[in-house]
């Protein structure tokens, strides 16, 4: 399987932070992709993509580990 592009992973990760999708969702997506079979070419993309594989990982029972602000950083760093 070959891993989705830096800018596929910023759109999903854009997309939570819009509301246009959940973090389950973005969560299922991005594993599907991470195991041991996948080639990886480029290693900025895979560690956003490790991220994004976390997104829904709680803190507590009514707060999320990585927050939105978080979200926006990752986008923020891994665009330049």
């Amino acid at each position: 399987m070959i891993q989705p592009k830096m800018q596929t992973i910023i759109e999903k990760l854009t997309g939570v932070l819009n509301g246009e999708i959940s973090r389950d969702d973005v969560v299922n997506w991005s594993l599907q992709f991470i195991d041991d079979d996948m080639r990886i070419d480029d290693f900025k993309a895979w560690e956003l993509l490790k991220l994004a594989g976390s997104i829904d990982l709680y803190e507590s029972p009514n707060s999320y580990l990585y927050t939105d602000e978080d979200i926006r950083n990752w986008i923020s760093e891994y665009s330049n």
